[in-house]
């Protein structure tokens, strides 16, 4: 377990699950994926388990590429949708940042941590976005 990226996933799946609740029709693909985004990091955050892992990066994937999709076929102007996408490609390189350090040092610290926390802020930040835009 990762108590600080397990706090994270908590902490951030329920301020984008409020969003969630409040800002968007009840069925869309968007909505489905990002609450089994939230319960696939809690889980993979809580847990010493690698199919939690693989399963929750195998989400995040299908996320990323969601998120980029309802971008761009948003109502935004393109400076806001090349500045969202561009905040998702910084989110996703501080993930694979993380993991490049822990490779290299052969052990997670509190950078790598703070790198996978600002993956999530990251994503969090895009998701509100994109939830309260009209």
């Amino acid at each position: 377990m990762n108590k600080c990226l397990c706090i994270s996933s908590l902490i951030l799946g329920s301020i984008i699950f409020l969003f969630l609740c409040h800002h968007q029709p009840p069925c869309n693909i968007l909505n489905g994926v990002l609450i089994l985004g939230i319960v696939t990091s809690i889980w993979n955050h809580t847990v010493s388990y690698k199919p939690a892992k693989y399963i929750d990066r195998g989400v995040v994937t299908i996320a990323v590429f969601v998120i980029v999709w309802y971008t761009l076929n948003s109502q935004m102007d393109d400076f806001m949708k090349i500045s969202l996408i561009g905040l998702v490609v910084l989110s996703v390189s501080c993930f694979f940042i993380a993991k490049k350090r822990i490779h290299k040092i052969q052990k997670r610290d509190s950078v790598c941590d703070l790198l996978h926390f600002m993956c999530h802020f990251g994503v969090t930040i895009v998701v509100i976005v994109l939830l309260t835009q009209n």
